[in-house]
């Protein structure tokens, strides 16, 4: 796991420095497919060392939520049946958007 987040803050770092924030939001999105939390302590260490604004790494965390419920819905329904995913689906949905107003109260 330690070698799959160094991966992951690494791959998260170098596509905000080649791209910029485009970079950073590709990257996080990539990375979310496998695991939402991975990509957060690169977003964590470039926010601290100034390099990503606290907007940019607030719509990457809800990039990060989003990209990995879509991800999960998808891998309910193709290996569940339709009322499970119909259920997880449901359920992502609504703790996304709760992640979603949380980030336009502190916005």
């Amino acid at each position: 796991m330690a070698l799959l987040l160094t991966g992951v803050s690494l791959a998260v770092s170098w596509s905000q420095c080649v791209f910029g924030d485009a970079g950073l939001l590709a990257g996080v999105a990539l990375a979310a497919l496998a695991d939402a939390q991975s990509a957060l302590p690169a977003l964590g260490a470039l926010h601290a060392s100034g390099q990503a604004s606290t907007a940019t790494v607030l719509l990457c965390v809800l990039v990060a939520i989003s990209t990995n419920a879509l991800t999960g819905t998808v891998t309910a329904f193709v290996t569940g049946d339709a009322g499970f995913g119909q259920r997880l689906a449901l359920s992502l949905t609504a703790s996304t958007g709760a992640a979603r107003g949380a980030a336009a109260v502190f916005k």
